[in-house]
């Protein structure tokens, strides 16, 4: 497939050769496996890749610089099931978006112009917030409708996603019901449901049996009896303090007034986290950086709020009720990362393990906490964006929207990372399956270090 995908030249001869050769799978190979198969799962899976390599081979080539040139042709392409038109049509337009994105993202960080720059950061931000359904209202009802979750209200469709789009869905409301059909097809499509209490804590997620492998948990569980945390926790704490240290720095071109914090930080870092010889030490040292990092932040914040400094649980003031949730919603995205990279999310190297907590992302969190949550609820407090409390102290459901619309936004803009270009939500995938050759031997991990 992917031979057919180098050669063609044009999209009718790149259609036509690979219907010919799937017509071949089906008369023989696919009378002899299941629909419902692994093995056809993969040949359906190889031929999309197979397509979207094509897109991107002439794109990339300049031959064809429209999405438009490839939907009529590709409109005759076989995708070995036998889908109705809306959903083929669905399947095509996201083989041309995929071709397309791995043209933009494949593209140099340092040579793409503005204008080009421009167009990469909007696509991605509009791909990322419209791959998560946020719901909160009281009364509705979520469901399947074809190949759309669909919620409802009072029995009147009210908001829907196409399946293949959706990656994720957060819950953060009261008497929100859902379908068991929706719970199984989120399970199958490893779609992961989170759900967020009153006060922006992830209590519950409901997440797919797939990626579940006892052999990880024990190759977890050995790094722990043989004392080989510790390389992890001071991983975890350097990608956490490296990030916190670069955005004070990129704020400093702005406001310089925190050079005194940058240099106390860049002194910890260098000195007692390297030399920390336990978990528990790295811990007080992390305490120590965390302390300067959100002093430094009260003096960016003190025309703008009255923020006095970080409250976790319990928060009343705006600022901490915003991070809060924006660390919510982090915290559903690296879950769902480690889990599909076969993780085990309660055994954990820098927080202490806990009945029914998967402290595991409590570790990853730490090194994209100041590049997603921080960055954002900051940007959104200085330019005055509406951010408001209700009479209990809590945030507004307008508040709340208005925070995952930013925080999905940033998950989804491109950065540099180790010499090329990609999205934040991809990293935070990169960084958990990195996570696992580590645990296997195969790899040393690295933390997570943004640029600004």
């Amino acid at each position: 497939m992917f031979e057919i995908a180098r050669e063609a030249k044009k999209p009718k001869e790149f259609v036509k050769k690979m219907n010919q050769f799937t017509d071949g799978l089906s008369r023989y190979y696919l009378k002899i496996i299941a629909p419902d198969s692994k093995q056809f799962a993969m040949l359906h899976d190889a031929l999309i890749d197979a397509s979207a390599q094509f897109v991107y081979l002439q794109r990339k080539s300049s031959k064809i610089t429209t999405k438009k040139a490839f939907k009529e042709p590709f409109a005759e392409l076989y995708l070995l099931k036998e889908p109705s038109i809306t959903e083929h049509r669905e399947s095509i337009e996201r083989i041309i978006s995929k071709g397309f994105e791995k043209y933009l993202a494949g593209k140099s960080y340092t040579k793409d112009d503005s204008s080009i720059k421009r167009s990469k950061q909007k696509y991605a931000k509009s791909f990322a917030s419209s791959s998560v359904l946020y719901v909160s209202q009281i009364g509705v009802y979520l469901g399947m409708n074809k190949n759309s979750i669909t919620v409802k209200l009072k029995g009147k469709t009210i908001a829907k996603m196409p399946k293949k789009q959706c990656e994720q869905i957060i819950i953060a409301g009261k008497a929100i019901s859902l379908s068991s059909n929706m719970v199984y097809l989120c399970a199958k499509e490893q779609i992961a449901i989170d759900f967020v209490d009153g006060r922006d804590v992830p209590f519950a997620s409901i997440l797919s049996a797939k990626n579940t492998y006892p052999k990880m948990a024990l190759m977890q569980l050995e790094l722990l009896a043989h004392n080989r945390d510790l390389y992890l926790a001071k991983r975890f704490i350097q990608g956490k303090a490296k990030n916190q240290l670069n955005y004070l720095k990129y704020l400093n071109r702005y406001h310089n007034e925190l050079d005194e914090a940058i240099e106390s930080i860049e002194t910890k870092i260098k000195q007692n986290i390297k030399n920390a010889n336990s978990v528990a030490q790295l811990m007080g040292y992390e305490g120590e950086i965390s302390t300067l990092y959100w002093q430094a932040l009260v003096t960016i914040l003190r025309d703008k709020s009255d923020f006095a400094g970080r409250v976790n649980r319990g928060a009343s003031d705006l600022v901490n009720s915003a991070l809060n949730y924006g660390y919510a919603i982090l915290y559903a995205r690296v879950q769902n990362a480690l889990h599909r990279a076969g993780l085990a999310l309660h055994i954990s190297f820098l927080h202490s393990m806990q009945d029914g907590k998967p402290t595991l992302v409590y570790d990853m969190v730490e090194e994209f906490r100041a590049f997603v949550v921080d960055r954002t609820i900051v940007s959104m407090v200085n330019k005055n964006e509406p951010l408001k409390l209700d009479s209990k102290n809590m945030l507004t459901e307008k508040s709340r929207q208005l925070i995952v619309k930013n925080v999905k936004e940033r998950l989804g803009v491109y950065t540099k990372h180790k010499k090329s270009s990609k999205k934040v939500e991809n990293i935070i995938s990169d960084q958990a399956y990195m996570l696992a050759r580590h645990i296997r031997g195969e790899d040393k991990y690295k933390p997570f270090i943004g640029k600004y």
